[in-house]
């Protein structure tokens, strides 16, 4: 069963480093990377967006994050920021609280 959040990414330019190209969704070529005071956290989730648009460089994004490890749910808390990953730090996000 996966656990499933919301979050706000931005994406960084390809100037800056980030995707040449865009990435159609949902994806789960991005590892998102959660970086506490002594822990580091990696862990992998589908991204999509709300109208199912590619992800583009240096464009933000509302999105969808389903988690398929049942770890994410107690690793994961509200306003969390994370980094996006592929081979390099290509995004930034923070987790959106749940209405709940």
């Amino acid at each position: 069963m996966a656990y499933n959040r919301r979050a706000d990414i931005q994406m960084l330019s390809a100037e800056a480093g980030g995707l040449h190209e865009r990435l159609t969704t949902p994806t789960r070529h991005l590892l998102l990377i959660f970086d506490a005071t002594n822990d580091k956290l990696q862990i992998g989730a589908t991204i999509t967006t709300a109208k199912g648009t590619p992800l583009e460089p240096g464009r933000a994004y509302s999105v969808q994050l389903s988690f398929w490890v049942p770890e994410a749910e107690n690793a994961l808390t509200d306003r969390r920021d994370f980094n996006l990953w592929a081979g390099r730090i290509v995004g930034s996000g923070s987790l959106v609280p749940n209405p709940f």
